[in-house]
């Protein structure tokens, strides 16, 4: 009795099993998009994946230097490029289109492609980003000359640039219709990595989106719950 029980058991179990991975074949399944985290290879790497690990809640983040060999083959898929490590030379080269080294050839080849880019000026050119007002205090001859820097700096800007400071660095993919990720990610979204997503997981979400992990188990009744709420559920492509 035991045994047949257990065996019922078990059949019961793989049915469930093969229906919820039936179905997950129907759900849409989406790519993050591509983000180039590029920095100096001296920057501290502790600070580096910080960085890259606040990006890939929505990116998928992809670490480089600004000299690595490969740096110039992965361009083709990326969504968006972050240039960290900005100084006052690459700011002004960049801006006059010269391209005498790595971070001028690449920031040049970004913005004749038209791809997004964010600049992460240094710590020494952070002043940049902050407004003019609260430098009054300094000489006039000063003020002056980062007017004069700023100039290239709004140079880059008219070319589409972004500049941002290392603290919060967040920011979502553009909503321009290219992707259903781009979109779901407008809305709440709950983003779940527990082996089994059951029904009263679903019922307790306040959301509009919830992204389970290729390796979750998304029960029929945690189906037909969100199905009744409204809720999409995606599968993370990686």
């Amino acid at each position: 009795m035991t045994a047949n029980l257990d065996k019922s058991v078990v059949e019961l179990i793989v049915r469930e099993v093969i229906k919820s991975l039936q179905a997950v074949k129907q759900e849409k399944v989406y790519e993050k998009p591509s983000l180039l985290l590029v920095h100096e290879e001296n920057h501290d790497k502790e600070e580096v994946n910080k960085i890259a690990a606040g990006l890939q809640a929505k990116w998928h983040v992809i670490p480089m230097s600004f000299r690595s060999p490969e740096l110039l083959s992965v361009m083709i898929d990326i969504r968006h490029v972050v240039l960290m490590d900005i100084n006052q030379d690459i700011l002004i080269r960049g801006a006059l289109g010269f391209t005498g080294s790595a971070p001028c050839e690449l920031l040049a080849s970004i913005l004749l492609n038209g791809i997004p880019v964010t600049l992460v000026p240094t710590r020494s050119l952070e002043w940049i980003l902050h407004s003019e007002d609260s430098e009054d205090q300094l000489p006039e001859p000063a003020r002056h000359y980062r007017q004069h820097i700023r100039k290239h700096k709004d140079m880059l800007v008219s070319f589409g640039a972004t500049f941002a400071g290392l603290t919060g660095l967040q920011f979502a993919p553009a909503a321009n219709g290219r992707s259903d990720y781009d979109n779901d990610m407008n809305n709440k979204t709950l983003y779940f990595d527990n082996k089994v997503l059951t029904q009263r997981d679903v019922q307790v979400a306040d959301v509009s989106t919830i992204l389970v992990s290729r390796l979750t188990l998304v029960t029929p009744l945690a189906r037909d719950t969100a199905k009744d709420k409204g809720i999409t559920i995606l599968v993370k492509e990686s």
